[in-house]
């Protein structure tokens, strides 16, 4: 049986691109848990009146997988020093990125998740911005 965790969620995300940053903070309520030996958190945020809902999966302590679903669809990996390619379904198509994790700190049980990630954005081989997330769950 699986043991699910209510939660207070504090989300902060910044991005730097062209010299300039941009900021989000947030305070939600989520649901964290285990499963398929991973640790998992799920909250949901309403972003310009659109439902967005976010699963966040930390494998072995050194993987995270971030799914959003809603007006953004969108599969992102992060593993330190390792670049994945993602994915983003927008209203007007599909979007390819690629994710270079910087940084990947990680704390998480079914007690609380801490999560610092530092990643560059690149599209067609250029970088498009630096990303700052933080996820404290608890």
């Amino acid at each position: 049986m699986i043991q699910v965790k209510d939660v207070r969620v504090k989300f902060h995300s910044a991005q730097e691109s062209f010299e300039q940053k941009d900021e989000q903070r947030k305070l939600l309520q989520g649901k964290l848990y285990e499963s398929h030996n991973a640790v998992c958190l799920q909250f949901r945020d309403d972003e310009m009146n659109e439902e967005i809902v976010t699963h966040v999966e930390v494998r072995n302590n050194e993987e995270v997988i971030v799914r959003r679903s809603g007006v953004i669809t969108s599969e992102m990996k992060f593993k330190k020093n390792e670049s994945h390619k993602s994915s983003h379904k927008t209203g007007f198509g599909c979007v390819r990125f690629e994710m270079a994790t910087k940084e990947l700190d990680i704390v998480a049980d079914t007690e609380e998740m801490n999560l610092h990630i530092v990643y560059d954005l690149i599209s067609a081989g250029g970088l498009v911005s630096t990303n700052y997330v933080d996820i404290v769950a608890k």
